[in-house]
């Protein structure tokens, strides 16, 4: 029997980084999709195919050898089987294909739709009872504990639940999950996605893992301050009173809000934060109509969230970033 799974992609609106804090973050999910099939096997066999970012590859393990290579691609398959074994539960052989069609690298939470959907599919195969909130934790578990990121929880709850999220970290390893209602009136959101630029999530994450946990310079505490209590209060609250009403200019407000406190806060706590070409496209967007504009995800040269009036001034902002630029963007049109 073959069974199927899938998770989305995770833009997030506002509230980058608080997710390992104790803050609050608003997410929604991508149409690209991270897609598992898979069957059980007669022996205890795992082999893993997947084709991600054009590119195929392989993975095979005896079930229950530990070693695990973090250089392997598929190592992030590999590490949510280990997190689901050491919670107790009982797996057999199984092969699994993967695929995606979401960007891969560029701050909408690839990794976090990888592990979600392993946790998916095996559920499926072996009938584990999983819910979401365990299938996200698993993610969890697999990426910030096995393979050592310095991730939070957003990404693997925003994907495992698929829905237009309020996320509340300020009790910890209990984050409270908060499904929003569509707002009274559409929004089109446009996500920019650089093709050609680089950065090194690793580098932003220990910089800010460091600055927050073992804050040492005036920086580090105002970093801390505006992830715990800043954000989520001049920030998050506001937003979810704007997106409830509608009120497309005071979305904007927040999105642009929340970009000010990114340049003043966390510029100084990691250079990688100092995204020329990121920067030049948010700047073509405020002069061609958008309403509101953020970087998104974890920072450096990933994606962009743009916010237009309308469907066919979202379409305008589209071409004015593709004429202004000189480097390929894809874009992900996004309505609620």
């Amino acid at each position: 029997m073959i069974y199927e799974a899938s998770s989305p992609g995770r833009v997030c609106m506002v509230g980058e980084h608080c997710d390992y804090a104790r803050g609050k973050c608003i997410a929604l999910p991508t149409s690209q999709k991270v897609k598992a099939k898979g069957c059980k096997r007669a022996d205890e066999l795992i082999k893993i195919k997947s084709v991600l970012d054009g590119d195929e590859l392989n993975l095979g393990f005896v079930l229950g050898d530990d070693f695990l290579d973090l250089s392997h691609p598929l190592s992030y398959c590999r590490a949510v089987i280990q997190a689901v074994l050491q919670k107790g539960f009982v797996l057999g052989g199984a092969e699994i294909d993967i695929e995606s069609d979401l960007p891969i690298g560029k701050g909408l939470s690839s990794s976090a739709a990888v592990t979600v959907t392993t946790a998916k599919i095996l559920n499926e195969i072996f009938s584990l009872g999983l819910g979401s909130a365990e299938i996200a934790e698993l993610a969890y578990i697999a990426e910030h504990d096995i393979l050592g990121i310095g991730c939070g929880r957003m990404d693997q709850l925003a994907s495992a639940h698929d829905s237009f999220l309020m996320l509340d970290f300020s009790q910890g390893t209990k984050p409270h999950v908060k499904r929003l209602s569509k707002p009274a009136v559409e929004l089109h959101l446009l996500v920019g996605i650089p093709t050609k630029t680089k950065r090194d999530i690793k580098n932003i994450l220990t910089h800010c893992n460091q600055a927050y946990f073992s804050p040492a310079e005036k920086k580090h505490f105002d970093f801390k301050i505006v992830l715990d209590e800043y954000i989520p209060e001049k920030v998050i609250r506001p937003m979810e009173k704007e997106i409830k009403n509608g009120n497309i200019e005071g979305i904007g407000r927040m999105l642009r809000l929340n970009q000010e406190i990114y340049d003043k806060f966390f510029l100084p706590v990691c250079d990688e934060f100092d995204a020329p070409y990121l920067y030049q496209c948010l700047k073509i967007a405020r002069e061609n109509g958008s309403v509101g504009e953020k970087w998104t995800g974890a920072g450096g040269a990933g994606s962009f969230l743009c916010l237009a009036r309308s469907e066919r001034d979202r379409n305008r902002l589209k071409q004015a970033l593709k004429e202004g630029t000189n480097s390929g963007l894809q874009f992900i049109d996004i309505t609620i």
